[in-house]
């Protein structure tokens, strides 16, 4: 510490003290009292020595001359008045005071505040609906009541002491709390309306949906058990719609009453536009849920009466029943889809939202106006599935019991029932294994091998010319050329192959036919000439089946040429060459005989005719 005059000084050095306060106290006076001793400690301290030294520079004491006499600095404290002193002295401890009994109000507050808070659920529920977890809510209410009021006692302690400039930014910090305090209270008040409307709403709304008991009668009525577990959350769903609803709608007020405009427009924006979709969304959503329902009760209804007039038997038979699905269910889904697309229509309708509706109800509308031919394509893929399905079994069956199965070995090939025929055998085919194969009308033929019969086969080949022909009249119902010509062209290529096979099935017999014929005739070569027979009339009948086939007949023509050309010269030119011999004893053989004859006419040998004798006319004597 500085002591600026000089006999204070001496006076300090010549007591020996080395404390700054005893120092103080020493230059002071001698002679003090023991309240004069207190009050000098207190001004001792380094604030206050810190004030004292900078008085000129704080408006809010007294002035330097009030203290000292003019010409005198702090050197010259101990002139100071007593008074002066009590009265300062007065205001600090009224301050301290304040502070002290600032700090005891403010304990009590916040510790009555947070065991408030415990015993109730309500900042709980606040938090929870916030946060989703657990907030110490009570905790940060009554740390703020503390420091709340511990900020009116130290504006209140400064006040009292006179420190003014210090204490005015507090008062300017603590009246915007203060002014906004109202707006947060009104704010408090409409969050807690907002929360008692939307818990009400959300106890009317869900318990009484719930009671109506929709689930029980829907199931009842379409006699669908899954309709319960379908529509059982609707309630609580509805509910908690409501519950949001009522927020949305209170969250401009709560806003408003905080004065955040910068939030207030966007949201105020987006409350306005849902107003004033609400309406549309209302009856959309209405729109649906009928239709839903009437859907449900629609499927429900066509199933059952499909299913009483016996349609999952003919489905059974058609083969249905083995992916899990009845004739009759899928009937009802159809008709359950048919609806909500309907429905879907008529709902985006009533949203009147054109990003959706522009695009959503036009594709909408297509699949409705492509759902007749839709239909029609089935029908006739069904109805052609049933009659290609009892025509290929009633084939089966004629052909079966006219003999046909022998085909096989009247052609040439093994016998399915393990006797080879004897064309067969000359021809060296082996035996096939035996199998055995059921057919029942209606069914599908039960295949019990890896192979079918000759019956069997020409009844599948049945079946499928009439779906062949079926897919193609319900492809020109849907209106789709491109692939109505591909089925076409599928059939004209299917139409062809079928008669080439016939031909060369023709062409097969006789040429066994042939070989058999050849084989008895008793020759030394006549295995040769039936295998020679049999081979080019297999030649002939495969050229002729790959013609009617389609299949390079430019090429099958050429070729076939070529090798019958071929076959013909060389026969002419074995006959020939090895021939020559036989060939010229023909004409000498033939030379002799005619001068032989010759000779005996000019002989006389040769017998001469009989003469007839003429008779007598009838009228001669």
């Amino acid at each position: 510490m500085f002591f600026p005059d000089v006999k204070v000084a001496k006076a300090v050095q010549r007591r020996s003290c080395t404390s700054p306060t005893a120092l103080f106290l020493k230059a002071i006076s001698p002679k003090q009292s023991s309240f004069q001793v207190r009050i000098s400690v207190v001004l001792s301290s380094p604030v206050i020595t810190y004030m004292y030294d900078n008085l000129p520079r704080l408006s809010v004491l007294p002035s330097v001359s009030e203290f000292f006499p003019s010409g005198h600095t702090l050197g010259a404290i101990a002139g100071i008045s007593p008074d002066l002193i009590v009265t300062y002295g007065t205001k600090l401890v009224g301050a301290l005071a304040i502070l002290f009994v600032g700090a005891v109000i403010a304990l009590v507050v916040a510790s009555v505040v947070k065991g408030i808070l415990k015993r109730t659920s309500f900042d709980n529920r606040i938090a929870g609906a916030v946060g989703g977890g657990s907030i110490p809510i009570e905790d940060w209410i009554s740390k703020g009541a503390f420091w709340g009021i511990m900020l009116f006692a130290v504006i209140a302690a400064l006040e009292a002491f006179g420190l003014r400039q210090v204490s005015e930014p507090l008062q300017g910090f603590l009246g915007e709390i203060t002014s906004f305090l109202p707006r947060l209270l009104g704010a408090g008040v409409l969050a807690a309306l907002a929360w008692l409307v939307a818990t009400v709403v959300k106890t009317i709304f869900s318990p009484g949906f719930e009671s109506f008991g929709l689930s029980d009668r829907l199931s009842s009525f379409s006699g669908d058990p899954e309709a319960a577990q379908e529509t059982e959350g609707m309630g609580n769903s509805l509910g908690n719609l409501l519950y949001w609803l009522v927020w949305l709608l209170f969250l401009p007020l709560i806003l408003n009453s905080l004065e955040l405009t910068a939030a207030l427009g966007p949201v105020n924006n987006l409350t306005n536009s849902l107003l004033s979709a609400l309406p549309n969304i209302f009856k959309a959503v209405i729109i649906a849920f009928v239709g839903w329902i009437v859907a449900k009760i629609v499927r429900s209804i066509v199933s059952n009466f499909l299913a009483a007039l016996g349609a999952d038997q003919l489905g059974a038979r058609a083969g249905l029943n083995a992916s899990g699905q009845s004739l009759s269910g899928i009937a009802g889904t159809l008709i359950f889809s048919f609806i909500l697309v309907i429905t879907a229509i008529s709902a985006l309708t009533a949203l009147k939202i054109e990003a959706i509706t522009g695009t959503a109800v036009p594709m909408l509308q297509r699949i409705m106006a492509a759902i007749p031919a839709f239909l029609e394509a089935g029908i006739i893929m069904a109805v052609a599935f049933f009659i290609g399905r009892f025509v290929s079994t009633l084939l089966s069956q004629v052909l079966s019991s006219i003999g046909f199965d022998k085909i096989v070995s009247t052609l040439g090939f093994p016998d399915l029932a393990g006797a080879p025929s004897d064309s067969a055998s000359a021809a060296g085919f082996s035996s096939a294994p035996e199998f055995s194969t059921e057919t029942t009308l209606g069914t599908t033929p039960a295949l019990e091998s890896s192979a079918k019969t000759p019956s069997e086969i020409v009844g599948v080949v049945a079946f499928v010319t009439v779906m062949l022909f079926g897919a193609m009249e319900a492809v020109s119902a849907l209106n789709l050329a491109t692939l109505t010509s591909l089925i076409q062209g599928i059939v004209a290529i299917a139409g062809q192959i079928a008669a080439g096979a016939v031909v060369f099935a023709i062409g097969l017999y006789l040429a066994n036919l042939a070989f058999r014929l050849v084989s008895m005739s008793g020759g030394s070569q006549s295995k040769v000439l039936a295998q020679a027979a049999r081979i080019a009339i297999l030649v002939l009948v495969g050229a002729m089946a790959l013609q009617l086939i389609g299949i390079a007949p430019s090429i099958i023509n050429l070729a076939f040429g070529l090798l019958t050309g071929a076959i013909a010269v060389a026969i002419a030119i074995s006959f020939g060459l090895g021939g020559r011999e036989v060939a010229g004893e023909h004409p000498g053989r033939v030379e002799r005989q005619h001068r032989q004859q010759r000779v005996r006419l000019r002989r006389g040998r040769l017998p001469r005719r009989r003469s007839t004798p003429t008779r007598p006319a009838s009228g001669s004597s």
